[in-house]
């Protein structure tokens, strides 16, 4: 639920599914009840330096750059730039997933994000993710301009953003959200789960029209959609870190309801998706269970859990 404005819109999904998914939904609420179908790591010294170089790229060197990318480093630049910021372990578990080893995956990733730092398309953050002892995999990362102005050409997007240091709450939001899509990854990459789609902001994000007539507009974290067998299940998925109010998160179920009211998902879709709190712990999970059920919220469209509850959750289905 951060604000993100200026953010293009961006879509990450691994694997991808074909647009004729034989998948069968399974969501809530009155409209989701639907049949079954048939059917040795490099050393810190060797990583770049944290501060970005003002040197300006011009047209003729993206055009050389962009010669030199392969399929992988634009998905790379193009994961970076959804999420905003992305720590190296985030960048391995999602897109290095098919080596054989973690010690592989770990080169890999390592020697590719030290090559895209160097042809300044990403750049570190001064601050890393568990201080100086987490070594390289806490470095996080961040596109350069001339890495937007690559992917503006190469994908047709019309919106530049200025880099702006994020506040330490912005960047452990951030980062948590990361955390959650990493693990979805992961999980998908045995035979139990298939994540089709996974929408990082704004591309989660859901305008609507209220009852009165005028513009709203629902900020989920992450917008998913996971596959088992014949089933396709869908999810908003909001990360609380526990530094919100009850109150605060009472209001922003609200607005889920609000939006199903409005019949937009089911219309696009044919269903509404389950909604996913994710907290630090089960204390936070209690509180925040028994404040919506005081709320007298729809307790079927809810689900809180811990993060190490989410992947046994989105395995048992949204139904």
């Amino acid at each position: 639920m951060t604000d993100f404005p200026d953010t293009p819109e961006l879509r990450i999904a691994h694997p991808v599914a074909s647009s004729n998914n034989p998948h069968t939904h399974r969501s809530v609420g009155e409209d989701s009840r639907l049949s079954v179908r048939n059917s040795s790591p490099i050393s810190d010294d060797q990583l770049p330096a944290t501060h970005p170089s003002k040197q300006r790229t011009g047209r003729l060197d993206l055009a050389s750059l962009r010669h030199n990318l392969s399929a992988r480093d634009l998905a790379i630049l193009r994961s970076i730039s959804a999420h905003r910021f992305l720590t190296t372990k985030h960048v391995r578990a999602l897109h290095f997933s098919d080596h054989a080893s973690e010690l592989s995956a770990t080169r890999s990733s390592n020697r590719v994000l030290r090559r895209l730092s160097r042809d300044k398309l990403i750049a570190a953050l001064d601050r890393r993710v568990g201080g100086v002892r987490a070594g390289s995999a806490g470095y996080v990362w961040r596109v350069t301009a001339a890495a937007y102005r690559l992917l503006q050409t190469e994908d047709g997007e019309g919106v530049s953003r200025r880099y702006r240091e994020p506040s330490q709450r912005l960047l452990a939001h951030t980062l948590a959200i990361a955390d959650t899509h990493a693990a979805l990854n992961r999980a998908a990459g045995g035979d139990s789960l298939e994540l089709v789609t996974v929408q990082v902001e704004p591309g989660s994000w859901r305008r609507f029209l209220g009852i009165g007539g005028e513009s709203r507009l629902l900020r989920p974290d992450l917008a998913v959609v996971t596959a088992q067998g014949d089933y396709e299940d869908h999810w908003f998925i909001e990360v609380d870190l526990g530094t919100e109010h009850p109150p605060t998160v009472v209001r922003k179920c609200h607005l889920y309801e609000d939006y199903r009211r409005s019949g937009n998902e089911q219309d696009a879709h044919g269903l509404f998706p389950r909604v996913l709190w994710i907290v630090p712990n089960q204390q936070r999970a209690d509180k925040l269970t028994a404040a919506i059920a005081d709320a007298k919220l729809d307790p079927d469209l809810f689900r809180v859990v811990t993060t190490d509850q989410l992947i046994p959750a989105v395995i048992g289905g949204a139904a």
